[in-house]
């Protein structure tokens, strides 16, 4: 009767999610029996992350479900309404010395509200200026939602390579920060120059000691399907990191049914530049676990947050936390296999 439940909370038919769940689990048939599959969706699973999953080598019990995704990992947190705001976190984290990028104002409904004391001269085009580029995203919202690069050449602003005449007014996502743009490590934009290439540490905080451990790192590097953002869903390719030698694993790329494509792709390059990946060190990566648990220190009632890190010429920035970030990116490594994950997650049932 619980798992019966458990699964009509996660289909409510009022979604639409039933019916993308069949047919994911239709077009799975072939390499996932049905009935394997409703076991899983019994336990919290979709069928897109089943799909994924190396079912062969692992259990489903070393994975944290969907489910648990949704309704555990935010309440772990208290510090989940501050992270859900990117201002706030922004003005938190800038304040505790966390490196991230400066939040110069914010638009809401076609309006710039400065952050500063006087806005800047020439407004938001003058800021360009100066800048050369910046970032704009929604201040609430996950998966690069109202994600654009502004640039200013010749007179002329672009949002996304487009001009346009008014930058506010073409920005059309209810609420957005404006911010620095992050200049990656050359050694990241050889490998795809067209995004932002950004890493997801997980950081959790060990039930015994207190103290937070990384407890899963990956890298993301966008494509052409992917373009402004380099998320694993809007397209891009993801890439395991091995937490002791900082090296780049074998990289994946999601499918894509509308290309005719059901499987993942998993691969040593860049499928669109050549650029090696597998083997290749993550640069700073002293820098980034230093700067991630600094940031998880400063944030003492949080059990689990999934950070989004740049890293830069001389170091590493934090672009965000999320309370409950995507758990697909377990397709590198289940993260119940860390026995220090298991209790913390048990020890949140309680």
């Amino acid at each position: 009767m619980a798992s019966q439940n458990l699964v009509k909370r996660m289909f409510d038919p009022r979604s639409g999610r039933v019916v993308r769940e069949v047919r994911t689990a239709l077009a799975n048939r072939d390499s996932i029996p049905l009935r394997q599959q409703l076991a899983a969706w019994r336990r919290g699973f979709y069928a897109g992350s089943i799909r994924m999953y190396d079912l062969e080598n692992h259990r489903l019990d070393d994975y944290i479900s969907d489910y648990q995704r949704v309704r555990k990992l935010a309440s772990m947190n208290a510090a989940r309404y501050m992270l859900d705001d990117k201002l706030v976190a922004y003005l938190y984290l800038h304040q505790v010395g966390v490196p991230t990028p400066t939040v110069h104002g914010q638009i809401h409904r076609g309006q710039v509200v400065w952050l500063a004391p006087e806005p800047p001269e020439g407004g938001l085009d003058g800021l360009l200026e100066r800048r050369g580029k910046l970032a704009v995203k929604a201040r609430a919202g996950s998966s690069g939602s109202g994600f654009a690069v502004l640039t200013r050449e010749a007179g002329t602003t672009y949002v996304n390579g487009r001009p346009v005449d008014d930058a506010v007014q073409a920005l059309t996502h209810c609420s957005l920060i404006i911010t620095d743009y992050v200049e990656q490590h050359e050694r990241l934009a050889a490998i795809y120059p067209g995004t932002t290439n950004t890493m997801r540490v997980i950081t959790v905080r060990d039930v015994d000691t207190g103290e937070p451990f990384i407890a899963f790192a990956s890298h993301r590097f966008g494509t052409s399907r992917s373009i402004p953002v380099d998320n694993f869903g809007a397209g891009g390719i993801s890439v395991g990191i091995d937490l002791a030698t900082g090296l780049f694993t074998r990289a994946l790329r999601p499918p894509d049914p509308g290309r005719g494509s059901s499987e993942v792709h998993w691969m040593d390059e860049h499928p669109e530049t050549g650029a090696q990946i597998t083997g290749v060190p993550v640069p700073n990566w002293d820098l980034v676990q230093e700067g991630i648990l600094r940031a998880m220190r400063a944030l003492p009632g949080s059990q689990y947050v999934a950070w989004d890190v740049a890293v830069t010429r001389d170091g590493m920035t934090v672009i965000e936390g999320n309370n409950r970030g995507d758990v697909i990116l377990q397709i590198h490594q289940p993260l119940l296999l860390d026995e220090r994950v298991r209790r913390v997650m048990a020890a949140a049932r309680r």
